[in-house]
């Protein structure tokens, strides 16, 4: 399992780097940093990512992800650190609907690795966690979409369901 996890971390740590040394005067080709909160079935996740335009239509890139959130069982109350990170893939349909360029609508996959850790809030006991939360491989499917005040900024909003089901919104920087 550690030989997963450093691989995972390592591919997204190089698509990072790559991501941060690409430049390109064509919008799909730039880099689109992402950050925001959502509202999840896991608390009140904070996300950050970054995107880089492989083709017009395609971007490939990496996420970051933290919720805390509770959950009880019985007579123990639960509380959960989960930390998420993950490869992205996006489509986006603005070519081909034909889009204004303020818009973004896009669908996409992530696949990662979802890291929890869990300790029981009252400390009456000390058993062991047999509940939903546990660390895991994972990946969901998104549908989204962004609007671009200016060249560069916009607002963003996005919808996944996986191991996760979330309603995400958030600002996006265009580099």
């Amino acid at each position: 399992m550690k030989k997963i996890e450093f691989i995972l971390i390592t591919a997204t740590l190089a698509i990072f780097y790559n991501n941060c040394l690409a430049q390109s005067n064509s919008k799909f080709d730039q880099t689109i940093l992402n950050a925001g909160f959502g509202i999840s079935n896991r608390g009140l996740p904070v996300f950050a990512s970054i995107e880089y335009g492989l083709t017009e239509d395609i971007n490939l890139g990496g996420e970051i992800l933290y919720s805390h959130f509770k959950e009880d069982i019985e007579d123990l109350n639960w509380e959960h650190n989960a930390f998420v990170f993950s490869a992205i893939v996006n489509y986006y349909f603005d070519r081909v609907l034909n889009l204004q360029n303020d818009y973004d609508l896009h669908a996409g996959l992530s696949a990662g690795f979802d890291m929890i850790s869990t300790k029981e809030k009252n400390k009456k006991y000390n058993p062991e966690y047999d509940g939903d939360y546990t660390s895991a491989l994972f990946y969901s499917f998104r549908i989204g979409g962004r609007y671009f005040f200016n060249r560069n900024m916009a607002v963003k909003s996005q919808f996944e369901i996986g191991k996760l089901i979330a309603l995400r919104f958030g600002v996006s920087w265009l580099f």
